[in-house]
């Protein structure tokens, strides 16, 4: 009998740390470093076990982690001011999915963050018919040319395209830029 004592003592404590929550993903090394505002290129690269971000925000690197659009992220003015050069490992191969995981926790540690999630009400845009419904019309001889020209500076759509299409071209033109 008191064989069984310790072993039923073992597994009480086993099934008692399997159900305490386990502690959040975090990296086993990482450097945070404060840049100058004058870095306003921003870099954000990852490699097996590896992330390495250059002259992010707060708030970059928030969207990041959570995948999220600047409009779902608030915070201080700060968390979009203040840049930042961070370059963390994993105890191990990661990918990326896991990278994220492990970037909020870096991120409440370094920065003393605290996270909120809360719905929030934002303003939409719709587009809808006219009362009187679309105003297209069958294409005539005017509508047959090979090609549409651009009346601006941008590309001009071409038959067999769309205006997604278009959108991607355009996009794909142009660098994103920093405010």
């Amino acid at each position: 009998m008191r064989f069984l004592q310790p072993l039923w003592l073992a597994v009480a404590y086993a099934a008692a740390s399997a159900q305490t929550p386990s502690a959040s993903p975090s990296f086993e090394v990482a450097s945070v470093r404060a840049v100058g505002s004058d870095q306003r290129q921003k870099s954000i690269t990852d490699a097996p076990g590896t992330l390495t971000m250059r002259s992010v925000t707060l708030r970059d690197c928030l969207q990041w982690a959570y995948e999220a659009e600047p409009a779902q992220i608030s915070g201080p003015p700060w968390i979009a001011d203040s840049r930042f050069d961070i370059i963390a490992k994993a105890a191990g191969p990661a990918d990326i999915r896991q990278l994220r995981l492990m970037l909020p926790t870096l991120l409440t540690e370094r920065f003393r963050i605290k996270l909120r999630h809360e719905q929030k009400d934002l303003p939409v845009c719709f587009m809808v018919l006219a009362p009187g419904g679309p105003k297209f019309h069958e294409p005539g001889p005017k509508d047959q040319s090979k090609s549409l020209q651009s009346a601006g500076d941008g590309p001009a759509l071409e038959p067999g395209k769309d205006v997604v299409d278009l959108i991607a071209i355009d996009s794909a033109d142009k660098t994103p830029t920093e405010n």
